[in-house]
Order: C-alpha cells, then sequence, then structure tokens
C-alpha cells in the first residue's frame, strides 16, 4: 500500500521544521538530520510508525526537551543581563545629565567672560583711540613749540648777528656784507614788511656809517623796531603756546598712563576667558564621553532586548513543538 502523510501530522512536522531550521545551537549535521529526518519518521503504513519511526520521534521529544532548558536557561541570564544593563544605562544618564549640567554652566561662564572681555576690549580701543588723538594733538603742539622757538631764535640771531654787523660797519668784506643784507631782507620778506622799507633797508644798511643820512638813519631805527617787535611777538606766542603745551602734555600722559591700566584689565579677561574656554573644552569632551557611553549601554539594553524576544519566541515555538511532538508520538490523528 502506497505512503500517505496525514495533514495534521504533515502540520505538526511543519512546525517541528521551522524550529530546527531556526534553532541555534544545532551542528550542521544535526539539524540537517531533524529537517531530512522528520518527513519520513510521519509517513506510516495502516495508521501505525515503525518501531524506527517511533524511536526518532523519541529522539526529536529529547532534542526538544534539551533545547527548552537551554532556551530557559538563555532567558534566565538574558533577564540577568537585561537588569544589568537597565543599571548601567541608569547610571549613564545620571553621568550623562552631570556632565551636560556642567557643559551648560561652562558655556554661561564663558559667554559671561566673552561679554566682559568685548567691554574690555572696547575700552582698551576707545582709550587708544583718545590716546593716539591726543598724540597728534602733542605732536601739533610740539612742531607749534618748535616753530617759535625757531622763528624766535631767526629773529634774534639776525638781530644780534647781520643786523649788528651792518649798523656798526665792522665788516669791509664785500661778501660778508651781501649775504648778512640778504639774511635781514629774507627775514623782514618772511615777518611781512612792507616792501618798501625792505628796500630802503637793503641801501641804508649797505652804507657805511660815516655815510648813511638821516633817511638812512631812520630806515635803519625802523628795521632795528620791526626785529625787535617780531622778537617780542613770538616771545608771547610762546608764552601763551606754553600753557596749551603743558596741557595737552598732561592730557597725553594721563591718557597714557589710563590706557596701559585698559590694557592690564583686557589681559586679565583674556586669560580668564581662555582659561573658561579650556574647562568648557574639557566638559563637552566628558559630555560627548558620556553621551557615547550612554547611546553604546542604551544600545547594549535594546540588542539584549531584541535577543530576549527572539529567546522568548523560541521558548514559545518550543511549546508549540512539544504538543506536535506528543501528538506524532501517540499518531493519533
Amino acid at each position: 500500500m502506497a505512503q500517505e502523510m496525514a495533514p495534521t501530522a504533515t502540520a505538526d512536522c511543519d512546525v517541528l521544521m521551522r524550529l530546527f531550521l531556526n534553532a541555534d545551537g544545532l551542528t550542521p549535521a544535526v539539524r540537517q538530520l531533524m529537517i531530512e529526518g522528520l518527513p519520513h519518521a510521519i509517513r506510516v503504513n495502516n495508521g501505525k510508525p515503525h518501531v524506527l519511526q517511533s524511536r526518532f520521534i523519541t529522539i526529536v521529544a529529547d532534542m526538544l526537551r534539551e533545547m527548552s532548558r537551554d532556551t530557559d536557561q538563555k532567558l534566565g541570564a538574558h533577564k540577568t543581563q537585561l537588569e544589568l544593563l537597565e543599571k548601567h544605562v541608569e547610571e549613564g544618564t545620571a553621568a550623562n545629565d552631570a556632565a551636560m549640567k556642567a557643559m551648560e554652566d561652562a558655556t554661561r561662564q564663558t559667554q559671561e567672560l566673552a561679554t566682559q572681555l568685548k567691554e574690555r576690549e572696547e575700552a582698551t580701543q576707545l582709550t587708544q583711540l583718545e590716546h593716539e588723538q591726543a598724540l597728534r594733538e602733542k605732536a601739533l603742539v610740539d612742531e607749534r613749540q618748535a616753530e617759535l622757538e625757531m622763528s624766535k631764535a631767526d629773529a634774534t640771531s639776525t638781530l644780534d648777528g647781520p643786523f649788528q654787523l651792518l649798523v656798526e660797519g665792522q665788516s669791509d668784506e664785500p661778501g660778508h656784507i651781501k649775504t648778512a643784507l640778504e639774511t635781514i631782507k629774507g627775514l623782514l620778506k618772511r615777518i611781512g614788511t612792507e616792501p618798501a622799507l625792505v628796500a630802503a633797508a637793503g641801501s641804508a644798511l649797505g652804507n657805511k656809517p660815516a655815510a648813511r643820512g638821516e633817511f638812512d638813519v631812520f630806515t635803519i631805527e625802523c628795521v632795528k623796531q620791526t626785529l625787535e617787535m617780531e622778537v617780542s611777538k613770538i616771545s608771547a606766542l610762546i608764552a601763551d603756546h606754553q600753557a596749551k603745551y603743558e596741557s595737552v602734555t598732561a592730557e597725553q600722559l594721563g591718557l597714557w598712563a589710563l590706557l596701559d591700566h585698559e590694557r592690564a584689565r583686557q589681559a586679565a579677561a583674556q586669560a580668564s576667558h581662555a582659561e573658561m574656554e579650556l574647562h568648557l573644552a574639557t566638559a563637552q569632551s566628558l559630555h560627548t564621553s558620556t553621551q557615547q557611553e550612554l547611546t553604546a549601554r542604551s544600545n547594549a539594553v535594546s540588542q539584549k532586548v531584541c535577543e530576549h524576544v527572539v529567546v522568548d519566541q523560541m521558548a514559545k515555538e518550543l511549546g508549540c513543538a512539544h504538543e506536535a511532538v506528543v501528538r506524532l508520538a501517540a499518531f493519533c490523528y
């Protein structure tokens, strides 16, 4: 009589074959033995299995019991490991929260110090601009001071030198006389003397004292008064300028001292800011490290949960497989 597979026995066989196909821990040879042997174990004659078929079903039942024991052990181990990993996640969460708070505090302090540094930089920049302006003003005052001193020296030296030389007729050298006249006339022109007096001065001073007429004497007296007035005028300007010179110099020195003070405050703010930036970098690094550790621990929990689900599913499938092998052993279909 031809061998036939009962539909229910076939379904139970499929349950067992799927289980062995997906089960971990079986060697390839055992897996192949179970999968290839089961179809032959359920092909019976006259509704009654052969003794060898029954023994094979018994082997399958023993294999299922062994797998169930392994699965129960795995479930227990997974539960213990999962509890430990969840505790690690709690610890990692606490550490990450602390690191985040430290980073936020460092960030806030860094921003505050950055604001202070900016204020110090702006104060230093403003003081520096004021000091530079004071330096420019002092340079102008110094230049004016030097100009006045030079003008006074020029007028005084001309009055005491070439003018006196010609008035007293101390030189007979034509070259000396010419040079002295050019010096006097040049000064008179520079100070805005009337051209007529300039022209007359050359003629009057060029004559020897004995050869001078009344007009020459009058002209020389006018030139002398002009030069003396110029010296007096410049002296007055120098006296008036002295007060401004002292004021500008005092302001420049005060701003120089203030600039040094602002630079010192800026340097201190820069040092504090740099130190806090270093502290912030350390806090950020620690937070990144704790965050990565927390992620790794959370991933480990997720992985363990997935493994637990797989083992738990295997336990459920083993339950169905036990029921199937019991039916196959009894072969009451």
